[in-house]
């Protein structure tokens, strides 16, 4: 489950980037879009779903 990982990473990243200031992260649109915990909890759901998916599919 690397995925999940690496989007926290990535969510992390533009907000540590937009309270410094930088433009290309307050012009994000995962920071412009994405203004509340329930909007990244159906991101995280959705993911899930999709990895326990795939998983059931190649086996």
């Amino acid at each position: 489950m690397v995925l999940p990982v690496i989007l926290t990473i990535y969510f992390i990243t533009i907000y540590v980037c937009a309270a410094q200031g930088q433009s290309w992260a307050l012009h994000n649109q995962t920071y412009v879009h994405m203004n509340s915990w329930f909007h990244y909890a159906k991101l995280y759901a959705a993911t899930f779903v999709c990895c326990i998916a795939i998983n059931a599919a190649t086996r």
